[in-house]
């Protein structure tokens, strides 16, 4: 309910800062570029996407998917994961994720995160760790890597192959070393909300190239999505194209939610994974659609101007904000550590008061990990998470604050602006 409150407070708002970005580096040409590869198939444009991407992380080769989701289980599938196995991942995660290795008829264990990264924590892994674990899968949350280099010695000790989650982190580096080349493999997703966005797709890294070639047999065999679901995909694209911006972002998301909720039919994404059972309305896995990877090329052209942007984006806003939460941001200091930003993250004693501060003019229903495994209603348990196994993740999501750092110079001093006059007099105390 008060998630509605919130909503209905943004429509009356001047402006609206959401999470979804505007593609405003596409033309009216591009647009129709891609229009024209809705309905076809070329394995030139997805080779070409793959190996762009491949080049911003290292001198790996990656294999593109309909979703993230869907490369994460073909890695599974790749590496014989099967029933009796226990896949390893942080509590800070996605349903998506468990639903992928329940899918494949293992069993997912949660290990719980560190409270300085938000990434995962070396000695929760060695306490959930068993004779069963045949995959650790670490997360570099919010753009910020974890400290994963003892964690990839404790995998390799114990023959475990380490998958580095890469899908909110692309590009960010500890002493030089870009995340996803720390790990066995890398999993980055290309969802809407995410650093590179191609509305929906996920890739899977990595340079051992007889894994790859698996993966890509995985692919080959895999179906392409539906000629409906493809042309949704496109129709999506316009709409975000046009109205994700912070004028029109909430009656957007406002038209969204209804045609959504009395016509669920015509969603254009994939909707069926965030439950506990495998029932998917779509070829699961799926090829990435050729228009959507020719879309992450015209990204990717671009990206060198949105690290730029992002990056001082987080100056800007850490130079004020530290004043009004003066303990929250140490991580961004770590000189170790290069963070290209989607978010800038940090922790409030009294979560759920500044998120009511900000919920006119932010979108504060699309924070990240508000609980444990998010994007389900299904109960936790069914995901086989136990609830008091994971402090931390527990704990983060009562007082977890994200401010995007997607938008323009002139656009993120406006809202740092609405931030500091909401708390004029300090942070209530509510400091992390």
């Amino acid at each position: 309910m008060l998630r509605y409150l919130h909503f209905l407070r943004s429509l009356f708002s001047r402006y609206f800062f959401g999470f979804l970005q505007d593609y405003s580096f596409i033309d009216r040409s591009d647009l129709i570029n891609l229009h024209h590869l809705v309905d076809s198939s070329s394995e030139h444009i997805t080779r070409d996407f793959e190996c762009r991407f491949s080049k911003l992380i290292g001198s790996g080769q990656s294999v593109s998917f309909a979703s993230g989701r869907m490369a994460f289980f073909s890695l599974l599938q790749a590496l014989n994961v099967k029933s009796g196995d226990e896949v390893l991942l942080t509590g800070f995660t996605c349903s998506v994720m468990s639903n992928a290795i329940l899918r494949i008829g293992a069993t997912p264990i949660y290990s719980d995160i560190d409270l300085i990264s938000f990434g995962s924590d070396l000695e929760s892994i060695k306490k959930n760790c068993s004779i069963k674990t045949k995959l650790i899968v670490i997360q570099h949350s919010f753009g910020i890597p974890c400290d994963v280099q003892p964690i990839a010695n404790f995998a390799s000790q114990n023959n475990i192959f380490l998958l580095e989650d890469c899908a909110l982190t692309v590009g960010s580096s500890i002493d030089g070393i870009v995340c996803g080349n720390f790990g066995d493999a890398a999993l980055f997703s290309t969802d809407h909300t995410k650093p590179i966005s191609t509305l929906t797709g996920g890739l899977i890294y990595s340079s051992n190239l007889t894994l790859i070639s698996k993966v890509r047999d995985i692919q080959q065999s895999s179906p392409e999505l539906s000629s409906q679901k493809k042309n949704a995909l496109y129709r999506q694209l316009l709409k975000e194209s046009r109205f994700c911006n912070i004028h029109f972002y909430s009656w957007f998301k406002f038209y969204s939610i209804v045609k959504h909720k009395f016509f669920p039919n015509t969603n254009p994404f994939l909707v069926n994974d965030f439950s506990p059972y495998s029932h998917s309305q779509y070829p699961y896995p799926a090829k990435m659609p050729s228009f959507l990877a020719a879309l992450g090329i015209l990204y990717l052209n671009h990206w060198p101007k949105l690290v730029v942007q992002r990056k001082a984006n987080l100056k800007l806003l850490l130079s004020e904000l530290k004043k009004v939460w003066p303990n929250s941001f140490l991580i961004y200091s770590d000189p170790r550590l290069d963070i290209i930003p989607l978010r800038l993250v940090f922790c409030s004693d009294n979560g759920v008061l500044a998120r009511n501060k900000i919920s006119s003019f932010v979108d504060v229903s699309y924070f990240w990990f508000l609980k444990p495994i998010v994007a389900t209603n299904f109960p936790l348990k069914q995901f086989h998470y136990i609830e008091g196994s994971c402090v931390n993740s527990e704990m983060i999501g009562r007082k977890i604050i994200n401010i995007p750092c997607i938008f323009s110079h002139v656009e993120t001093q406006l809202l740092l602006k609405l931030i500091l006059n909401k708390f004029k007099s300090g942070a209530d105390n509510d400091s992390h």
